[in-house]
This record gives structure tokens, C-alpha cells and sequence, in this order.
């Protein structure tokens, strides 16, 4: 067998090209690209983006949230993340920055997604089918409702998505040393990624062993990388992960982590059919398709596609349809399925373009482009995405803007704040009792978030369990609910002398001092 060096590595048949050779073909590229665009668009501090610059604002002013129970005294876990985005925020230009970043991810995912398709087998026509297939089922989720650019935000995982999505793209071309690099990145960046990356790598290695091929210094190079760039995530966290884990029985932690506060992510019998057969059909097609393989390099990317695709076997066998323990289930390997989805439509893609007649692909073009001309129109530079995302009013974003002014309210107050919203501690910089986005991660954090969501909501919050939407309705419906009495006792027992709520309230112990629009802010007499 041929010694495994990038030179030995002579693709062939369709395959022998990945570059894009023609400007028909940068324009298949770049309508991909589009695609992605509309369906996702971008946005800046909100959603999940909201927990993810806390850690970075407080890296550059520590008393901001000095008095904040989540920003304090939960696990933080983006350590190369924050550090990147609290220097970009000193610096003033962390939304300019991470607006070109998030562009160049959407431009090295459709790289990757193009040399993937190629060295399948596929053409240009196929690559562009590949993304139709991908978005349009499912507006390109995977299980758990991940995606390789979640929340069309900047955030770590996507980071580590694309990353990894490059180590398989070097594997498959024979670039080992920057295969393990890019790995290495990706576990950098994300936990989940630190802990599947080296598995990955040993089964890279353990495929070329079997092929016969010579594992050589590149080999050893880009272990060192994968471990030591994992280790950065790993090694910060591993001490409190062990010690604060375990503290909840079981199915409590599954009642608060999977069933209230993640069902959309970890629970598979919440996710309905629709997005199950979205997920799920182009895997056979994907098979059959991959049974003509024969060159070397599109069998690597083969047998990246069935690592991935058992890491889901086992993740629904052990974190879905069974739960074993919680680490297990925040491993999160749902996200992973990404990975399948779109190997997956790449090979349904190859092996259903045989069968479409020659006018389809003399019109599929123009009218996608049509598509697209119309759909930027009607979104007005925005995503479909963004459309159905839960977010906070601009009246209640205008709000926090309006409490971080110190001259308004004291920088180390607590207040009360509606539980479903999300970004009062990154706009307002300023504590807040609980709020479901929020959510700590290990056991013995958990109770502690639990016992503040009885206190505020005033009962159990499983009763709230249910779809995330629904969940969020449900629970700013019992807030605006409660008595104001109720809220004077919760003020006292966490010492948080102000109140938002959508609704007027006139018992004398809260004194209104700020309106915007429907949200009212009271201080405690």
C-alpha cells in the first residue's frame, strides 16, 4: 500500500478536481452561499449570543454583575472565545469584526461543502442541489435542532463547526498535520468538539492502519495538536465538572436540563415527524450512493460519515430514547449530526441528478436566483431564521439601555425580570434574580436555578415544560400574572429592589420610574 503522504494521494475519476474552474462554477458557489444567507442571516447580540459575551464582558470590568448569582458562580466554559471577544471589545471592534467573521464562515463552509461534494464524485450542478437538499429540509437542522452556524451568530460552536468541517476536507486530500490542527481547533473552541476530536482522530488513524498506509511524523504532529488545543477547553473545567456533577438524582436533572430547558436539543420524542423525516431521508439515498466509492480519498469522507452517523446511534441510545447520566447528555452529540445532513445530501444529491431531465438544469439556476432576488426583497436583508427565533422587544432592549446608565439605576442593584427574556444582564449590565436562558449546567448549580424560578414564578417551573416557544409563553403569561405582594417578598429575599413588567401595578410598595413601550420598571419603596 502506498505510504500516506499529501503527493501519494492521486484521487480519480470525477474527483481528480476539487477547485472551481470556471466562472459557471463560482457562480454555482456563490448562489449556495446566498442560499445559506437568506435562510440564516446575521445578528449581533441577541438569542443565545446574550450568554455567550457575558464571560468577556466581565474579563474586561469584573464589577459588572459583581452581585449576579448565574454570572458568578456557574461554570463558564469559552475560555478561548471570551478571551478573543473581551480583547475585541476593548479594543471597540468586536461587532465590525465579528460581522466579517461571520461572513468568511458562511464562505469557508460552502469552500468546504464544494470540495467535500467534489471529492464524492459530485459536479458543480450537484454541489448546488446538495444545498437546496440541505436547506429545504429542515432549513438545514440537524437532530437537536443544531446547526453548522447556530443562531447565525458568531458563537463557539460555530467556530468549531467549520474548523472541524476543514480537518475532514485535509483528511480526505491527505494533509494530515493540518487535519489534526484544525481539530485541535475545534476542540479549542467548544467543549463538545474537545471531547469528540480526539475520537475522530483515532479513528482517522486507525482507518489508515487498516489501509495499510504508513503513519508517519504528520501523524504524531497533529496528535500532539489535537490534544494539546483540546486540553484548553478540557483542562480549565475538568476539576469542577467532577465535583459539582451528580448532585440532583437523575431524573431531576432530566426534568430541568432536558425536558424544561432543552427539549428542542436533547429530547427526541419532543421533535416531531416532520423533522425527523427532514433528517432522515437522504441517509439511504446517501448509501446507495456511497457504494460506488472507490478512491481513496472519497472513502475517507465515507468513513467520516458513518463515525458521525453511529456517534447519533449511540447519542439516541444512550442520551435520548435511554438517559445513562447527565454527563452523558450534555456532551451534546446531537450537534454532531450536522456532519450526516450534509454528507447525507451531498450523496443523496450525486446519485438524484441522474435522473433529472436536461431542461431542470437549464432553468434550476435562473429561477433559484430569482428565488433569491425575490426573497432578499420581501426579508429586507434579514433571515428567514431570524423570523421565528424567540427574541426580546426593542422596547425591552431600549429599556436595559436605559437602567445601564448609572445615573438611573445603581451598577451592583438586583432586579426582577421578566424569566423569559434574555438579554437584560448583557444590555443592562446589571444583576438579575433568575431567567431561563440562562441556565447553569451541573447538577448542584441546577437546584439553585430551580429553588430562584419557584421563588419568582411562585410554584414548580416543570409545569411550564413543554415546546421552548410554548415554554416562553407560558411562563411570561404566570409572571405577568403574580401579585405584587408576591414580588415584594421575592425583592427581599434576594435583596432586588426592582421589578419589570409589561403591566401596571398600583400597590404602594413599588414606585414606577422608567416606561418604554409596554415595560414598566418599579423600584421598591
Amino acid at each position: 500500500m502506498q505510504a500516506l503522504v499529501a503527493h501519494s494521494i492521486k484521487p480519480s475519476g470525477p474527483a481528480k478536481s476539487i477547485g472551481i474552474s470556471s466562472r459557471y462554477e463560482l457562480l454555482l458557489l456563490m448562489t449556495g452561499m446566498s442560499i445559506s444567507l437568506l435562510i440564516g442571516g446575521y445578528q449581533f447580540g441577541l438569542s443565545n449570543h446574550t450568554v455567550y459575551l457575558i464571560e468577556p464582558l466581565r474579563e474586561n470590568n469584573p464589577q459588572i454583575l459583581q452581585n449576579d448569582w448565574w454570572a458568578t458562580s456557574t461554570l463558564q466554559y469559552h475560555g478561548a472565545f471570551s478571551t478573543i471577544s473581551a480583547a475585541l471589545m476593548r479594543w471597540g471592534i468586536i461587532r465590525e469584526t465579528f460581522l466579517i467573521a461571520y461572513f468568511a464562515l458562511v464562505v469557508l463552509l460552502h469552500l468546504a461543502w464544494w470540495q467535500l461534494n467534489r471529492i464524492l464524485g459530485g459536479t458543480g450542478a450537484t454541489y448546488l442541489l446538495s444545498v437546496v437538499f440541505f436547506h429545504f429540509s429542515d432549513a438545514g437542522f440537524g437532530l437537536g435542532l443544531y446547526t453548522f452556524l447556530q443562531d447565525s451568530s458568531i458563537l463557539p460552536s460555530n467556530l468549531a463547526n467549520i474548523a472541524m468541517l476543514w480537518a475532514i476536507c485535509f483528511y480526505a486530500t491527505g494533509r494530515i498535520g493540518l487535519a489534526g490542527l484544525l481539530l485541535g481547533i475545534s476542540g479549542m473552541f467548544h467543549l463538545n468538539h474537545a471531547i469528540v476530536s480526539p475520537w475522530l482522530w483515532a479513528m482517522m488513524l486507525v482507518g489508515e492502519f487498516i489501509r495499510g498506509n504508513r503513519l508517519d511524523w504528520k501523524w504524531a504532529a497533529g496528535t500532539v495538536a489535537v490534544i494539546g488545543l483540546s486540553l484548553v477547553s478540557v483542562a480549565p473545567v475538568i476539576r469542577q465538572v467532577s465535583a459539582r456533577s451528580y448532585q440532583l438524582p437523575l431524573r431531576e436533572f432530566i426534568d430541568l436540563y432536558v425536558r424544561l430547558r432543552h427539549a428542542h436539543h436533547y429530547d427526541p420524542r419532543a421533535w416531531s415527524i416532520f423533522f425527523w423525516l427532514g433528517f432522515l431521508w437522504p441517509i439511504p439515498l446517501a448509501f446507495i450512493s456511497f457504494r460506488q466509492i472507490t478512491d481513496e480519498p472519497a472513502s475517507r469522507v465515507v468513513s467520516i460519515f458513518h463515525f458521525f452517523l453511529c456517534l447519533q446511534l449511540v447519542a439516541l441510545a444512550l442520551a435520548g430514547f435511554w438517559f445513562v447520566n447527565e454527563t452523558f447528555i450534555q456532551l451534546s452529540i446531537y450537534r454532531f449530526s450536522i456532519f450526516v445532513k450534509l454528507l447525507s445530501c451531498i450523496g443523496a444529491a450525486i446519485l438524484l441528478i441522474k435522473f433529472a431531465p436536461n431542461w431542470t438544469r437549464k432553468v434550476a439556476l435562473p429561477l433559484l436566483i430569482l428565488g433569491l432576488v425575490i426573497g432578499a426583497v420581501v426579508q429586507r436583508g434579514g433571515g428567514v431564521l431570524l423570523d421565528m427565533m424567540p427574541q426580546d422587544q426593542m422596547d425591552y432592549v431600549a429599556m436595559c439601555n436605559w437602567v445601564r446608565d448609572p445615573a438611573n439605576t445603581p451598577r451592583d442593584a438586583i432586579f426582577i425580570v421578566p424569566p423569559q427574556e434574555q438579554g437584560f444582564r448583557l444590555y443592562a449590565q446589571r444583576a438579575i434574580v433568575v431567567n431561563l436562558k440562562g441556565v447553569p449546567q451541573l447538577s448542584s448549580e441546577l437546584k439553585e436555578w430551580r429553588t430562584r424560578l419557584e421563588d419568582v414564578l411562585d410554584g414548580d417551573p416543570m409545569r411550564f415544560a413543554a415546546r421552548y416557544d410554548q415554554t416562553l409563553a407560558l411562563i411570561r403569561q404566570r409572571y405577568e400574572s403574580l401579585s405584587p405582594q408576591h414580588f415584594t417578598t421575592v425583592a427581599q429575599r434576594y435583596h432586588a429592589p426592582y421589578l419589570v413588567l409589561e403591566h401596571e401595578i398600583t400597590d404602594p410598595s413599588w414606585r414606577l420610574i422608567h416606561t418604554s413601550g409596554s415595560f414598566r420598571l418599579y423600584r421598591l419603596q
